[in-house]
């Protein structure tokens, strides 16, 4: 896989679930081909800041989230209303997806950010999703232990 641009290279899927394409109701895609570090990139869309990963955990339902995707950034002021809901898109239905309001909410093309809790001011990352869809009220993720438990992946900290 490449940026837009074909600028950079960024992995391969190795493994993909997608109502449309395996018939599971999941939304996700396993990227691997390279190393990856314990961290992510916040801020602005062009932001350079670089923030560590000290771990994953399930989505829970409550205040305190953020999201970082290509389209929108970083965003935050999001709150987990539910842990088992259903999103229904052109690639099928996803069941059971987090389910969040609140701030801005993903726009197209944030599809596989990360939903986290913010441990400010420390800013130590706890990934608890991956953004799969949103409206303009209501944003979808899959949650982080769905991902751990399907492809049987863990998260590298970054401290």
């Amino acid at each position: 896989m490449t940026t837009e641009d074909n600028n950079r290279a960024y992995g391969t899927v190795s493994q993909r679930r997608l109502p449309s394409v395996t018939g599971h109701p999941a939304d996700m895609e396993l990227i691997g081909g390279q190393a990856y570090s314990g961290g992510m990139f916040t801020g602005g869309v062009t932001s350079s800041t670089y923030t560590e990963v000290a771990g994953a955990a399930a989505g829970t339902v409550g205040s305190g989230y953020c999201h970082s995707g290509r389209t929108s950034g970083e965003q935050c002021g999001h709150s987990v209303i539910a842990v088992n809901g259903q999103v229904c898109t052109e690639s099928g239905c996803s069941t059971p997806v987090l389910v969040f309001t609140g701030g801005t909410i993903p726009l197209q093309g944030n599809s596989g950010g990360t939903l986290y809790t913010d441990a400010t001011p420390g800013r130590s990352i706890t990934v608890r999703g991956h953004v799969t869809a949103g409206s303009t009220t209501t944003g979808y993720a899959q949650s982080w232990d769905t991902v751990a438990s399907t492809y049987g992946v863990g998260i590298v900290p970054g401290i």
